[in-house]
């Protein structure tokens, strides 16, 4: 049984709608990404997930169950967690501050509970471990990124959902996250990847979704969908005019998609 499963899902704003029927699956341990333009629904699918947007039909399952009538608060408290495009830290409060705001959902908000998830946050990511004290609002746009998973992290989530953290990244240092994302699927996160940078997500992720227009469009193994000629096209910068081998190479990725969709 899939952790997360959207069946059918529209959704949008007022009365806009922005997603259309949307279907998608996670199993537990994996990392699926999202790829897709800016506009095209990504983070309308993290924000339907984590119960900031309300569907206008569908389902959203966790763990088999139905959780569309459930708020944000009480999906945090099931295990999904969602750092959101943007960061959104709290730059006028300490490193510690703001991570101790990520446990506010822990049963009791136990002190134990809390340390020992603090602990667990500290050793990934030593920048911060230094600079507990350091007002949030003076890191670069990296070190902010890395705050804003660590602040996720700290509800001990089962499905951690990514809303492109890569965004206003230094080169440097989006490597460095990508890495990190990888590690956490060591220690047992399930994780939702809504990335732009394609080539990067492609590359660490088991699974893919390409959205267009609020719609799934292509869906396989990531390798597959890095190898595909409409994905390298679209997403990835490279055209299907360097060489015969390149469009040998993605005629033979397009049949294995038709294979596995």
């Amino acid at each position: 049984m899939p952790l997360l499963e959207l069946k059918s899902v529209s959704a949008g704003y007022t009365d806009a709608s922005v997603l259309s029927k949307v279907n998608l699956s996670l199993d537990a341990g994996e990392i699926v990404t999202l790829v897709g333009s800016n506009g095209a629904g990504k983070s309308t699918i993290a924000k339907v997930i984590s119960g900031i947007v309300s569907p206008m039909q569908g389902e959203v399952l966790f763990d088999g169950k139905a959780i569309n009538g459930l708020s944000a608060s009480e999906r945090l408290r099931l295990g999904v967690a969602h750092v959101p495009e943007g960061r959104q830290i709290f730059g006028g409060m300490t490193v510690l501050e703001n991570l101790r705001l990520g446990a506010y959902s822990v049963p009791s908000r136990r002190s134990m509970d809390i340390e020992s998830q603090l602990a667990f946050v500290c050793a990934f990511f030593p920048v911060l471990k230094d600079r507990l004290d350091d007002l949030a609002g003076n890191f670069s746009g990296g070190q902010q990124q890395m705050l804003a998973i660590a602040r996720g992290l700290m509800s001990r989530p089962r499905l951690l959902i990514l809303d492109e953290p890569s965004l206003g990244v230094a080169p440097l240092l989006v490597n460095e996250i990508f890495q990190l994302i990888q590690r956490l699927r060591g220690e047992g996160i399930t994780i939702l990847l809504a990335e732009q940078n394609a080539r990067k997500a492609l590359s660490i992720a088991d699974r893919g979704y390409v959205i267009e227009n609020g719609q799934i469009v292509m869906s396989g193994p990531a390798c597959v969908l890095a190898g595909s000629a409409d994905i390298a096209e679209r997403y990835l910068g490279i055209g299907t005019s360097i060489g015969a081998n390149v469009d040998k190479d993605a005629r033979m990725a397009k049949e294995l998609l038709r294979i596995v969709a």
